[in-house]
C-alpha cells in the first residue's frame, strides 16, 4: 500500500482503510460503475498487499465524493498509472475534478519526483477523454482491451 494523505482547500484525499470499505462500496454502487462487493474487495486487497498501489477516498466537508485508484511504477523514469478516478456526478463540471487530478499530480511530482502519468480509458468514454485532454493529457497509443474494446493510453508529462 502506498499511503497518501493530502488536502486541497476543503477536499481531503486519503488512503482507504479496511473500516472504510462498506461506505466506499455503497457510494460506488450509487455512482457510474457498479461492481460486485467480492470484486471490490479483491481490488482493495490488491492495493492493501502491494507496496506500489494506492486506493484513495476523496472527502469534501467529511462527505465522500470520489475515489482514485492507481499504482506507482518505480523505473527510469518513475510513473504513475491511474486506473480509477470516479467523482460524484453532482460534483462534475465544476472544476473540482481538475483540482483533484492536479493535486494528485503535484503530490507525486513534489514528493516523489514523478513526471509521467498514465491513464487507461475506453475509446468510447468521451467524457473522460475530454476531461483528460482538458488537463493536459494526450493520446499516445491505441490497444486492444478487455472484451475486445479498444483502450486509449493517455500520458501527461507534468509541466510545473
Amino acid at each position: 500500500m502506498f499511503y497518501i494523505n493530502l488536502e486541497i482547500q476543503d477536499i481531503k484525499i486519503s488512503s482507504i482503510e479496511k473500516e472504510d470499505l462498506e461506505k466506499v462500496y455503497q457510494w460506488l454502487s450509487c455512482e457510474d460503475s457498479f461492481i460486485e462487493y467480492r470484486q471490490f474487495y479483491e481490488r482493495f486487497l490488491e492495493y492493501y498487499l502491494s507496496e506500489c498501489e494506492f486506493f484513495l477516498k476523496i472527502n469534501k466537508n467529511s462527505n465522500l465524493i470520489g475515489i482514485i485508484k492507481g499504482k506507482v511504477e518505480f523505473k527510469n523514469p518513475n510513473e504513475v498509472w491511474l486506473s480509477y478516478f470516479i467523482l460524484e456526478s453532482r460534483m462534475r463540471n465544476q472544476g473540482i475534478g481538475s483540482e483533484i487530478l492536479n493535486g494528485i499530480i503535484n503530490y507525486f511530482f513534489k514528493d516523489c519526483g514523478i513526471v509521467k502519468f498514465y491513464v487507461k480509458v475506453k475509446e468510447n468514454n468521451f467524457k473522460s477523454l475530454v476531461f483528460l485532454r482538458k488537463n493536459n493529457f494526450s493520446p499516445i497509443k491505441l490497444s486492444q482491451g478487455i472484451g475486445d474494446k479498444n483502450v486509449i493510453l493517455i500520458s501527461s508529462i507534468n509541466r510545473i
